[in-house]
């Protein structure tokens, strides 16, 4: 009980506050919240190749997200052991 306990709050931290695990979440690019139209072919390609270069960040940080929660489910496993092999020792005097 006390060890799914972990795992789910584990889980949650680490997508809740990916920063902190270390990836960056990735902004949009600054032309797709622009509401009139694209002012030469030229911008309508950059901001293009921009979206795509944003897919491929965002695809990273998704990955990064998943990865670090996977790594923090394996140490908390690894915590919540100890705590109960600790644990069945009982406590010192009595």
């Amino acid at each position: 009980m006390i060890r799914a306990s972990l795992l789910l709050a584990a889980a949650v931290a680490v997508h809740a506050c990916p920063a902190a695990a270390g990836c960056e979440k990735p902004e949009p690019p600054a032309c797709t919240s622009w509401y009139d139209q694209f002012n030469s072919a030229y911008d309508l390609d950059g901001c293009k190749r921009d979206l795509e270069y944003y897919k491929d960040e965002v695809k990273e940080f998704g990955e990064c997200v998943k990865k670090a929660g996977e790594t923090a489910e394996k140490e908390l496993k690894k915590a919540a052991e100890n705590f109960e092999r600790r644990a069945a020792k009982g406590v010192a005097g009595q």
